[in-house]
């Protein structure tokens, strides 16, 4: 039986920290039995896992970042070794590949769990064994188990054929946790950084400063960071309105009797440290109306933001003062 199974520098940043809570996507799976039985030269396959109906006895993905083991007194200490296989098909028949292993603990009796750092290839299942130089813990007697066991040596990269024993259990489990940035740490607990394969300590704060020039039609935002991390650049700028002004366009707004207008860039940006990102953001309609009926003596303040997401979500921000200049052509003296 087998189972398939106009520029100004910038002002002071300002840091605000984003408590962005990230969903656990850890799996455990293996077999929770209490090992009561030990065999000599033999790795053993856990292919089921009775007596636990919730717990799957196989991992799909991510890194193995701990394994367990359960020990009924007077059993113990012995050393093993956990090992991670995947079923294979040569000429018809199940076999197994032998894809990782851990150290080598010594285990005894009673509960007992180690680190470890295994990542898992592909996402097919994953089959937990246990193996020991001396001996091999079993669960013996155990209902409806099943255990795939090898003779001797049973090497990483290793393909062999399994003797299927019934009523045996394989007493191990593994706690696999996911590698979104698949640098082969696990994310909860062995990378700090799961947004960036280069770093698993802690993800740096992002630091930006900005200069800017004005053209025509838009305000021209050179961003530079430096550390890695997600830009996006906006801002506003506004006028006062006349006593007998009673109509606001829909994209503005009264504040005090002003007409403001906000501006943004028209896209983010991921900026790599050191290099400066050039960000443009159009001046609307009204802005550019107001500018032609102005004199170039005076101007509109604009306030324009760069604000930095890094890779731990999160924001700082850094600000300037863009002066744009009215554009009223001049009376020719006749």
């Amino acid at each position: 039986m087998r189972k398939c199974l106009g520029a100004v520098w910038v002002t002071p940043l300002v840091l605000v920290l984003l408590a962005v809570p990230a969903a656990s996507a850890r799996e455990e799976g293996g077999n929770p039995c209490v090992a009561n039985d030990s065999k000599a030269g033999l790795t053993a396959i856990a292919e089921t896992n009775p007596p636990s109906p919730f717990m799957h006895e196989t991992l799909w993905s991510g890194v193995i970042t701990r394994w367990k083991v359960s020990v009924a007194p007077g059993h113990g200490p012995l050393a093993q070794q956990l090992g991670i296989f995947e079923q294979t098909f040569v000429e018809g028949e199940t076999r197994y590949r032998k894809v990782a292993e851990s150290a080598t603990e010594t285990v005894v009796a009673g509960a007992n769990e180690f680190t470890t750092r295994i990542p898992l290839a592909g996402e097919g299942h994953h089959y937990l064994g246990l193996t020991g130089p001396v001996e091999t813990l079993l669960c013996a007697g155990l209902d409806q188990a099943i255990s795939g066991s090898v003779l001797g040596d049973f090497s990483v990269g290793a393909v062999r054929s399994v003797e299927d024993v019934v009523d045996v259990g394989t007493p191990v489990t593994a706690i696999s946790e996911p590698d979104w940035d698949r640098d082969g740490f696990g994310d909860e607990t062995q990378d700090g950084c799961a947004g960036s394969a280069a770093i698993q300590s802690g993800c740096p704060t992002v630091t930006p400063s900005a200069a800017a020039k004005v053209e025509p039609g838009a305000i021209v935002v050179s961003v530079r960071t430096d550390s890695e991390g997600l830009v996006k650049v906006a801002g506003q700028t506004s006028w006062r309105l006349p006593p007998e002004a009673k109509k606001v366009a829909k994209a503005s707004k009264r504040a005090e009797r002003r007409f403001v207008v906000p501006l943004r860039a028209t896209e983010e940006k991921a900026v790599p440290p050191g290099y400066a990102t050039v960000f443009r953001v159009p001046l609307p309609k009204s802005v550019k109306r107001r500018l032609r009926g102005m004199k170039p003596s005076r101007s509109l303040n604009a306030t324009i933001s760069a604000t930095a997401t890094d890779l731990a979500y999160r924001e700082t921000s850094a600000s300037l003062t863009v002066k744009l200049r009215g554009r009223k052509p001049s009376r020719r003296k006749s």
